[in-house]
């Protein structure tokens, strides 16, 4: 008796559904931070949307430094202070195909207060 093994080799990356565009988000909280609603679409020709493996760091500030970091999830969605921030999404597909999706997500004040005085207070 033998047993045959069959192997499907799959070289196509999956892919975002939702762009990776530059996002901009108008906060008017008095504590100067505001909400962000950053989910992420993704799909594969192969591997099934659950399965495909999703990342991502979070660069406050865009000083280079990694200030958040999370997978399993598409949504990274949360309250995030004045400034320009850089996210990166990485999803791999269950044959090892990756891509990569960065963007910025700026959040601006529309209300009258100076956040950058808010210490001097």
């Amino acid at each position: 008796s033998y047993t045959q093994v069959i192997k499907i080799l799959n070289t196509d990356d999956p892919y975002f559904v939702s762009d990776c565009d530059d996002r901009v988000f108008d906060s008017q909280s008095p504590d100067c931070d505001g909400y962000a609603d950053l989910n992420i679409e993704v799909a594969d020709d192969c591997t099934p949307t659950e399965d495909i493996d999703v990342s991502y760091t979070i660069d406050l500030d865009k000083n280079g430094t990694i200030d958040y970091s999370q997978s399993g999830t598409t949504d990274a969605s949360n309250t995030f202070p004045v400034g320009t921030h850089e996210i990166c999404w990485t999803i791999e597909d269950n044959c090892g195909n990756t891509d990569e999706c960065c963007f910025e997500k700026a959040n601006t004040v529309l209300s009258t207060r100076n956040c950058d005085c808010r210490d001097a207070i």
